[in-house]
């Protein structure tokens, strides 16, 4: 159990790394995730949402982003019918 818990913990540092980088990597203008517009960095956000138990959250990026980028609507589309599950 002791192993399992290192290893949660440092998922969670992960993550909070990628949303850090995330945020401090923004263009001028952009101040939140729902006012990206590139689609690498939406994708990523919206997962880092969901990995990090923020279902809300990602689902509000996943659908700016098949708003936004119709080659990723598949794939958005199927990770909102996971966080709906």
């Amino acid at each position: 159990m002791r192993v399992a818990q290192g290893l949660l913990s440092d998922v969670a540092s992960v993550l909070h790394s990628l949303e850090t980088y995330l945020r401090d990597t923004r263009e001028r203008g952009v101040r939140t995730y729902l006012d990206e517009r590139d689609p690498a960095r939406l994708w990523a956000a919206a997962r880092g949402h969901e990995l990090l138990g923020r279902p809300r959250q990602a689902e509000a990026i996943y659908r700016r982003t098949m708003e936004l980028h119709k080659a990723l609507r598949e794939e958005c589309a199927a990770r909102l019918a996971a966080l709906a599950e």
